[in-house]
């Protein structure tokens, strides 16, 4: 899709809610033969702790049912760690905030951080190793990049930790890794621009020009895939938080949201029924 300029649709932090969100969208679907769907998996779409309402699994799954419309799911879940918890064959899934994609079939990691991935597994298995018997460390493996998790009870060693972390991607990876200490977190990540902006511009240059983006996100990090997608004349839509031309009120206003574009949306549908059948992690 071609690139346009943002316009002036941003509404005032105090607009939002459900019928605010369906007048605004609704007024671009007028004009749109089609729609690409894209939305953040934790906040977005969910609360609670990662599981996926039924409810919301069954709207997205008659989304995806029609001729009209295109799901894709976003998250900075690892992508095989996503695809199982949402379930769904016929979606598209971005995990690690895009750099790894299943759509239509056939998984891909983005060229741009390809070559680094052989980094980032030596430096988790050192990682592993150096707190393997640390109580309260957690060290997660998440595709293109590693997280050290810490609890309370060792936010008075955080500084240290993060700089143990430091030395060891010193001594095993590379000057393509970047250590980043925030929220009890440290993370080791590739050292590449990417944010979520860049994954919606990816899933939004893949679609034909006569689709509308939409994109549904609910935090700081969705903020440059609201900007993306309003580059692209679409309509950025927050759940729980500002930064959008909307907002909804959380992942339910989120699925009666979904109720009302696959109702708006509805026609003839790709197939009679979408199986549900979820992935094994």
């Amino acid at each position: 899709m071609d690139s346009k300029p943002m316009g002036d649709a941003r509404t005032p932090p105090d607009d939002g809610g459900l019928e605010h969100t369906t007048a605004v969208v609704g007024a671009r679907l007028e004009a749109a033969d089609r729609v690409l769907l894209c939305a953040d998996f934790d906040g977005a779409l969910t609360a609670n702790e990662g599981r996926l309402p039924p409810v919301c699994r069954r709207q997205l799954e008659q989304l995806q049912a029609t001729e009209r419309m295109t799901v894709a799911v976003v998250s900075d879940r690892e992508l095989v760690d996503l695809r199982s918890r949402v379930g769904l064959d016929d979606i598209s899934y971005s995990g690690s905030d895009g750099v790894e994609r299943h759509a239509d079939g056939e998984t891909q990691v983005h060229p741009r951080v390809h070559g680094v991935l052989d980094d980032t597994r030596r430096v988790r298995t050192a990682l592993v190793d150096a707190y393997r018997t640390e109580m309260g460390l957690h060290v997660e493996d998440r595709g293109w990049s590693v997280t050290v998790h810490y609890g309370p009870a060792d936010a008075d060693r955080a500084s240290e930790l993060a700089d143990e972390v430091a030395a060891l991607v010193k001594h095993v990876g590379d000057e393509r890794l970047d250590v980043v200490h925030e929220n009890h977190a440290i993370d080791v990540r590739p050292t590449v621009e990417w944010d979520r902006g860049v994954c919606v511009e990816t899933l939004v240059d893949d679609a034909p020009d006569d689709y509308l983006p939409v994109y549904l996100g609910a935090g700081e990090t969705d903020r440059p895939a609201f900007q993306a997608v309003e580059r692209h004349d679409g309509v950025s839509v927050g759940v729980d938080c500002e930064g959008a031309q909307t907002r909804l009120d959380g992942p339910k206003e989120s699925v009666a949201f979904l109720r009302w574009l696959a109702e708006s949306r509805g026609g003839q549908h790709r197939r009679d029924a979408t199986t549900h059948r979820p992935h094994s992690a």
